[in-house]
């Protein structure tokens, strides 16, 4: 039996017409997508339910509203990577409240990366406010990508180069690049030297063949507490690992310090830590 994923955020509205909790004018009437997007697996049989909001009191009389696909903004392709198997025109019967628009993901069992789908509210049988959330993107995840093995979660176990702080783990997430099938980016790192979570994502480089994951050097990220900066203690090396049978990475014969330095604003020169021993298990 198919699934419904509700694609919905927070939706402070009416969703039925009988209650005037507030009372406001025509030139307030207003109809939008209520959140700005979403994503669905290519092999996923649920039913991606996008909900338009119509926000207007009940004068007795049905609205309609049609849903449009931005063809142009759009690398999704109807009944090739999606279906819509709802009516494109919404009614509302009550003249406000909430519809949905319901799509399916199609697999077409090759790597084509993943495919956005760009909806626009169209046409409105009644005169409407200005709004701007009458845009909608639904990305399909393509499940054929080269490097899905590696995607996920990742513990991190390291040592840590800092005197008084024992070894450690943290948990990571490593999600696609949209134009390198060759790298993934991480997120999520840890220094428990600091007890912080660093911010931004820097990338490593899958090479599937070699059986190798290397973190290459001098990448900048915004950790949150100041552009900062990856290396090595030497300066030198990059960090290299082994891909393991479960897909796990192992760091540990990496001969160096792994380091996330910040390089600008009032923490600049500050090493978060010095990481040796890393074996990224995947969970």
């Amino acid at each position: 039996m198919k699934k419904l994923i509700y694609f919905v955020l927070i939706i402070f509205i009416f969703t039925s017409c009988e209650y005037e909790i507030v009372k406001f004018g025509e030139e307030q009437y207003n109809v939008a997508f209520s959140a700005p997007e979403a994503e669905i697996s290519e092999t996923s049989a649920d039913t991606l339910m996008i909900p338009v909001v119509l926000a207007r009191t009940d004068d007795g009389k049905s609205v309609t509203v049609t849903v449009t696909v931005d063809t142009e903004s759009s690398t999704a392709v109807e009944n090739q990577d999606f279906k819509i198997i709802s009516s494109s025109t919404l009614t509302f019967s009550q003249g406000c409240g909430i519809e949905y628009l319901e799509i399916t993901a199609i697999d077409n069992n090759q790597f084509t990366g993943d495919k956005i789908l760009v909806l626009e509210i169209g046409d409105v049988s009644v005169d409407l406010a200005a709004n701007t959330a009458t845009t909608a993107t639904v990305t399909f995840v393509d499940d054929e990508h080269p490097l899905k093995a590696f995607l996920g979660t990742y513990t991190v176990s390291t040592s840590s180069g800092y005197d008084g702080v024992a070894d450690y783990s943290f948990d990571i997430t490593t999600t696609t690049d949209p134009v390198d099938n060759t790298k993934l980016w991480v997120t999520g790192w840890y220094s428990d030297a600091y007890g912080l979570t660093i911010g931004g994502s820097f990338y490593v480089v899958v090479d599937v063949d070699a059986g190798t994951v290397t973190i290459p050097l001098n990448q900048t990220l915004d950790s949150g507490y100041g552009l900062s900066e990856l290396g090595s203690d030497s300066g030198l090396k990059e960090a290299v690992g082994t891909i393991k049978e479960d897909n796990s990475i192992d760091f540990t014969s990496f001969d160096d310090y792994f380091t996330i330095t910040i390089t600008e604003g009032a923490n600049a020169g500050i090493v978060f830590d010095y990481y040796y021993n890393m074996y990224w298990t995947k969970k």
